[in-house]
């Protein structure tokens, strides 16, 4: 009789034989001069992000101020404005007529004026 012939078990079964098991690995160490130079490497970025936050804070800081700055110019600009107007307005002949009539008693002929006790300068009307 042959081999196949003795094997009382089914021909699938025969080649499924469980493999050895292979011997686990040694686990591999990490050189000690890698993890040096890793580090090193990684603290001089964490040094240097932290220095250039510094000046990146600070100029973060000087925009707000001179947005704050720009702010108040034009505002300042718009008050300039107002009050150059009001000089032009009294400082033309018409407005030196119209002073002078408020608060200086002055009248042209035929013009009539009135007194309010208490009350300086002009009154405009309603």
């Amino acid at each position: 009789m042959t081999a196949k012939a003795r094997s009382s078990r089914p021909a699938a079964k025969r080649s499924a034989r469980p493999k050895p098991k292979r011997a686990p690995e040694p686990a591999r160490r990490i050189a000690p001069g890698l993890v040096f130079r890793v580090g090193a490497i990684a603290a001089t970025l964490g040094v240097g992000a932290g220095l250039a936050a510094i000046p990146v804070g600070n100029w973060l800081d000087q925009k707000a101020e001179l947005d704050q700055a720009e702010l108040e110019r034009s505002v300042l600009q718009a008050e300039i404005s107002a009050i150059e107007s009001q000089i032009d307005l009294n400082s033309g002949e018409e407005g030196i007529l119209e002073r002078g009539r408020c608060f200086g008693f002055w009248v042209q002929p035929g013009a009539e004026t009135y007194t309010i006790p208490g009350v300086d300068g002009c009154v405009s009307q309603p």
